[in-house]
């Protein structure tokens, strides 16, 4: 099991970079962001929740995406200082839009989902750790 920073569920797959998520709404209307703030991601399959506990159990992710051998969906979780317990975002056919073509180098990137329907901008990641992810 790996705790790094503020994030205190075990996942495959973890690093830390500066993350800030929009609505669509807000992105699309040339509306501000909110200010990116110093978050871990964690990838992983998260399996159904534990009694007397909000967050499942995690097994190792599997670089294909998909939803591995034990069936399960594979999601992203983001915590941050502002919020220890994180969200998570399920990555399994929930993939509108990646960005990073031009970016990635530099460590930024961005994923679009379709439900929530939500941008998830990255930045200041190490760009290994960001194309593993990708």
């Amino acid at each position: 099991i790996w705790v790094l920073s503020s994030c205190p569920v075990a996942v495959a797959m973890k690093f830390s970079c500066k993350v800030s998520v929009v609505p669509v709404e807000l992105s699309r209307t040339g509306h501000s962001s909110p200010k990116p703030c110093h978050s871990t991601v964690g990838l992983g399959h998260y399996g159904p929740a534990e009694k007397g506990g909000r967050h499942g159990s995690v097994s190792s992710a599997s670089a294909g995406g998909g939803g591995g051998a034990s069936g399960q969906p594979l999601f992203l979780k983001i915590c941050s200082d502002k919020n220890k317990q994180g969200m998570r975002y399920k990555v399994t056919a929930n993939i509108k839009a990646m960005f990073h073509r031009f970016a990635m180098s530099q460590g930024r990137a961005t994923v679009s989902l379709h439900h929530p329907k939500v941008d998830i901008h990255f930045s200041e990641a190490k760009p290994g750790e960001l194309c593993h992810l990708l």
